[in-house]
């Protein structure tokens, strides 16, 4: 199991495949076994719809640490978004990222942060040679957030927009 990252504006907690199952399938029980409290309209249909496909992978017995979903705690342990990768990296090195965070903290401080901090994470990886993020399931504010974090826009062949970040020879983002 990893461990949290811990940034000046809040904390990455890693969740169990335990915690992951019950927060896709029991919001309360998921509260009561890890004491954090969810933040109001945190979960989006469309991440919902992508915690059921992770809890999927979860069960089938995979065990990588790609497959963690990635709980933002503020204050008063207080869970204001989750962000997890699509899977593991595919055979060009790159991994998607997909996140889903409570309105009121969106374009926040810690968003960047955690953003910030889990492609380091993934960066820190051998394996991982970029970072995507398919841009059309939420607001394009995020698009923002990305640019300033480093990530360039590009068209998919299907004709979405998404943004890619690269890492470096140095391991830096590019």
């Amino acid at each position: 199991m990893c461990e949290d990252l811990i940034g000046d504006y809040g904390i990455l907690t890693p969740l169990s495949d335990r915690q992951s199952i019950d927060l896709s399938r029991d919001v309360e029980s998921f509260e009561e076994t890890t004491d954090f409290i969810l933040a109001p309209y945190l979960l989006e249909s469309v991440f919902l719809d992508q915690l059921a496909e992770k809890v999927d992978t979860l069960q089938s017995g995979i065990e990588t640490d790609w497959n963690i979903i990635w709980a933002m705690v503020a204050q008063q342990d207080t869970v204001v978004g989750f962000l997890d990768f699509a899977g593991p990296p595919n055979d060009r090195g790159e991994v998607i990222l997909r996140w889903s965070i409570n309105p009121e903290w969106k374009n926040s401080p810690f968003e960047r942060e955690a953003l910030e901090k889990l492609v380091g994470w993934a960066f820190s990886r051998e394996e991982c040679l970029s970072v995507s993020v398919v841009k059309g399931i939420s607001e394009a504010d995020r698009a923002a957030t990305l640019r300033r974090l480093g990530f360039r826009g590009e068209q998919t062949m299907s004709g979405r927009e998404s943004y890619r970040c690269i890492k470096t020879v140095e391991g830096r983002l590019l």
